[in-house]
Formats: structure tokens, C-alpha cells, sequence
């Protein structure tokens, strides 16, 4: 995710004249203060500015620097879950996923469309109602 990512910005960089390239980001400072990402749902990287993006990354990067070099446990997800709904298994973005969020305290539940039955047994809004009332944060894979 993170070099798809990297290619992506790149690329738009590269067609908007800018010179930079992006590298892998480290701990240390973070790239911005002013960036207000709580309360905003990440459904694509159109929603966000370029700085927003590389705190995002700067984030990411400090945090795995940061249980995986230093042991440090960061239980910032305690006693959240998330629902993941995936329409067609992909093994390396559910554990990727799985345990990032493990590692955070938090508690991954793995859905496919046979687990949950969409729009067979109950409603598909019956179905997003519930899912919405049990799982902080969700994401459905469609393949």
C-alpha cells in the first residue's frame, strides 16, 4: 500500500511540475502540527491535501518505527473494532490489516459477503445499520 502510495504522489507531483519525490518517511518531527484528520472518514486520496498525505505517512511510519524497533506498546485502539468485508479474499491486505490494528489494542473481525449474507437474508441497509452500530471503523474490499 504504502509504495502504491508513493508512486501515486509521484506521479501527481511530477504531472503538476513539482520537483520532490517521495521517500520513505521516518520517525523524528512530524511534517505538520495543523493537521486535522480526527472525525474524517479516508475513502480516497482525493479527499486530502498533500500535506495532510504526508502526515498521514509520517504517522505510519513513526508508529511502526516505534513498536517494532523500540517495543513500545501504543494501545491507541483499545476496545475499538473493525469490520473488515471483503467481496473477494486477499491474504496480504487482511493480515497486514488484522494486525496493524491488533497492534494497536484494537479488535479486527474478518467478514466476507457468505459471513454476512448482503442483500440476501436481510436488507443491505439493515445489514450497513448494524454493521455501523458494532464496528468503529470499517472497510469493504470489492476485489
Amino acid at each position: 500500500m504504502l509504495f502504491n502510495l508513493r508512486i501515486l504522489l509521484n506521479k501527481a507531483a511530477l504531472r503538476n511540475g513539482h520537483s520532490f519525490a517521495v521517500r520513505n518517511y521516518r520517525c523524528g518531527q512530524p511534517l505538520q502540527n495543523k493537521v486535522q484528520l480526527k472525525g474524517r472518514d479516508l475513502l480516497t486520496l482525493k479527499n486530502f491535501t498533500g500535506e495532510e498525505i504526508k502526515y498521514m505517512l509520517w504517522l505510519s511510519a513513526d508508529l511502526k518505527y516505534r513498536i517494532k524497533q523500540k517495543g513500545e506498546y501504543l494501545p491507541l485502539l483499545q476496545g475499538k473494532s473493525l469490520g473488515m468485508i471483503f467481496e473477494k479474499r486477499s491474504t496480504r491486505t487482511r493480515l497486514s490489516t488484522e494486525t496493524g490494528f491488533a497492534l494497536l489494542g484494537g479488535h479486527p473481525c474478518f467478514l466476507t459477503t457468505q459471513d454476512i449474507h448482503l442483500g440476501v437474508n436481510e436488507s443491505l441497509m439493515d445489514t450497513a445499520r448494524f454493521v455501523n452500530l458494532l464496528f468503529e471503523a470499517y472497510f469493504r474490499i470489492d476485489g
